[in-house]
């Protein structure tokens, strides 16, 4: 994984909170089943937020979602 600050790391973990504390209002149905399109909210805002790139492997790390 890239080297994300914690800042970096912090704000990509509160976002995902935020996403599964009310995912309806961010137009997602079912977390599990819908994870590639959180992934990709993530990264879009992150992105913006940030003003530099991350991969979705790299999000799905920083939340440990990734299958082992």
């Amino acid at each position: 994984m890239s080297n994300y600050t914690n800042q970096q790391k912090l704000w990509i973990s509160q976002a995902y909170a935020d996403i599964q504390e009310d995912p309806k209002s961010y137009g997602i149905g079912d977390i599990e089943i819908e994870q590639e399109k959180v992934v990709m909210l993530l990264k879009e805002d992150f992105e913006a937020a940030f003003g530099t790139t991350i991969s979705p492997a790299s999000i799905m790390e920083i939340l440990c979602l990734t299958k082992k």
